[in-house]
């Protein structure tokens, strides 16, 4: 059961580990007001959060992360971030970034700020999810 919920935010980490491991001079370099990269940054891991706590609020198998998804979701949201910034390191061209790490951290919050400011639901994401891949 706990992996009807959660493959998809599992999967979402994996592609977010990929995607920071492109080589560096592979990525655009786009700039506006603010930096590009930090707010892709804060958009993936945004999209992580509500993935995993949408994931963890559902399961069943460890009730302790049922009942604390926000907490658990903030954690392990702050810790993979931090983590995916220093494996960055290992790639070509690509350096290690506080302000990406700060930029995953704001995504992270934002994406728990509006699980919670929706009522725990997303009525059309909680449709297509349960409809299409949890089924």
């Amino acid at each position: 059961m706990f992996f009807r919920y959660n493959w998809l935010f599992i999967v979402w980490g994996l592609i977010i580990l990929v995607l920071m491991l492109i080589p560096g001079r592979d990525v655009p370099k786009v700039e506006v007001w603010i930096p590009i990269d930090k707010i892709v940054h804060a958009g993936v891991f945004l999209i992580f959060s509500l993935l995993m706590i949408f994931g963890f609020s559902r399961q069943i198998s460890f009730l302790m992360l049922k009942k604390n998804a926000i907490l658990f979701t903030f954690l392990f949201s702050i810790l993979y971030g931090i983590t995916t910034e220093f494996i960055q390191r290992l790639a070509t061209d690509r350096s290690f970034d506080i302000w990406d790490i700060v930029a995953n951290i704001v995504g992270g919050i934002l994406g728990i700020l509006i699980f919670e400011w929706s009522g725990k639901k997303i009525p059309f994401i909680e449709k297509y999810l349960e409809k299409y891949l949890f089924n």
